[in-house]
């Protein structure tokens, strides 16, 4: 891989954790605003989650009437 090749790769990457990272962010603030604290367990469960699984559980928060019926939902 060429050292353009290499920039431009790592300004991808970044851009995506970036976008990870406010998605995340986003979601355990609804998810406080709507259900209240979440518990460390749940918190290691949305870290570990990829964009699509984060997408799919902020759109679940309209839906579902507690925390853990967000959670069941899945891509």
């Amino acid at each position: 891989m060429g050292h353009e090749e290499g920039r431009q790769e790592g300004r991808k990457e970044g851009r995506h954790e970036g976008i990870e990272k406010e998605k995340t962010k986003t979601l355990i603030r609804l998810l406080n605003k709507r259900f209240g604290s979440l518990s460390d367990g749940d918190m290691s469960r949305i870290d570990q989650a990829d964009l699509k699984q984060l997408d799919v559980w902020t759109d679940a928060i309209f839906d579902a009437s507690d925390l853990p019926e967000v959670f069941t939902k899945s891509m």
